[in-house]
């Protein structure tokens, strides 16, 4: 279904994993967007009660962003990629779905100019825990 993403459900539980362990699961352009597809995916099962957001690999975590990317990038360029890749960031840390309450538990630590990693219950309101990124 997606090239640079595992997207698995089972039951209430989704699992979106970031594949590209051959550079540290870093999030390219294509990655980012894979993600904002699942993510849409996601809103729109109202079964779904728990999204585990991870990597594969030795180290299940995402490192940040593509460096390769970043080096052909123009400041124009840059500017645009780094505000989509926060548009689908802010999407994972607003998800809900229709049911009313899903849980959202992120493994990323580092993910382009992001600082934390949402980790989002629900069921109650919102509570988000921010977990410092290692540098």
């Amino acid at each position: 279904m997606f090239e640079r993403i595992l997207f698995e459900k089972d039951g209430p539980v989704a699992t979106l994993s970031v594949n590209r362990p051959e550079v540290r699961n870093a999030a390219d352009n294509a990655t980012v967007e894979a993600i904002d597809a699942a993510l849409a995916l996601v809103e729109a099962d109202p079964g779904l009660r728990v999204l585990i957001v991870t990597g594969t690999g030795d180290k299940p975590f995402v490192a940040g962003a593509d460096v390769k990317e970043l080096v052909a990038r123009d400041a124009v360029t840059g500017r645009l990629h780094t505000r989509r890749r926060q548009q689908v960031l802010d999407r994972l840390e607003q998800l809900r779905s229709p049911a009313g309450g899903l849980f959202v538990r992120a493994h990323l630590s580092n993910w382009g100019s992001v600082d934390t990693a949402p980790v989002t219950a629900t069921e109650a309101g919102v509570e988000v825990v921010e977990s410092e990124a290692s540098a």
